[in-house]
């Protein structure tokens, strides 16, 4: 369902580096803990070092439980995820990658490494997840790769089809993408050749 990727930065997953988040945590919402529209395949990093049990605090505190569960437990709310995300915890909570476009909320600046936020939800998000420094250091060799290809490779769809097939093996196709189409901007704005790097 996934492409076998984390939903929040993308790397690849298998089993061996997988963990699987409850977007809203089993710690506050037990009765959400086998609840399917609430599990996200993740990367360990960002399910136990970024994400963690962040809960939005306009939930904090509240019961909430399956609609199978409403009959046996008292409880605020019912859950459906609509309702929950866009009336209850509309500003204070993370882009949840199943229902938000990422793009509403966070814009990504290849030329420096980092997402850029548009919204409060954004902000959080940010915070959470990509203002560390390991990240902007993987951003930045995954950049001087593909500054690489595209300099050297005159053939764009051979820098395409090597892209492809590193996404493949590693993921992070946004950030990957992203990058490939600053550095041809950039070579056909003749300013590719200011920066080498030697691989």
């Amino acid at each position: 369902m996934y492409n076998n990727t984390c939903v929040y930065c993308g790397i690849k997953i298998d089993n061996t580096n997988m963990d699987v988040d409850h977007y809203l945590p089993s710690s506050e919402f037990p009765y959400l803990a086998y609840c399917w529209e609430n599990l996200l395949p993740t990367c360990k990093r960002c399910n136990q070092n970024s994400k963690s049990d962040f809960c939005p605090k306009s939930l904090t505190g509240k019961k909430i439980v399956e609609n199978m569960l409403s009959e046996q437990f008292e409880h605020d709310f019912i859950y459906d995820k609509t309702y929950i995300l866009t009336s209850i915890a509309k500003d204070d909570r993370l882009i949840e990658p199943t229902f938000d476009n990422p793009e509403e909320h966070l814009e990504f600046n290849p030329e420096f490494y980092f997402y850029e936020s548009k919204t409060k939800i954004g902000e959080i998000t940010l915070r959470k997840f990509f203002q560390h420094k390991k990240v902007t250091e993987e951003w930045e060799k995954l950049s001087q790769f593909i500054h690489a290809l595209v300099l050297k490779i005159k053939d764009k769809q051979a820098v395409l089809e090597t892209l492809k097939l590193y996404t493949e093996l590693h993921g992070q196709e946004y950030v990957c993408f992203k990058f490939y189409e600053y550095w041809l901007t950039e070579q056909e704005e003749g300013r590719i050749d200011r920066i080498s790097y030697i691989f």
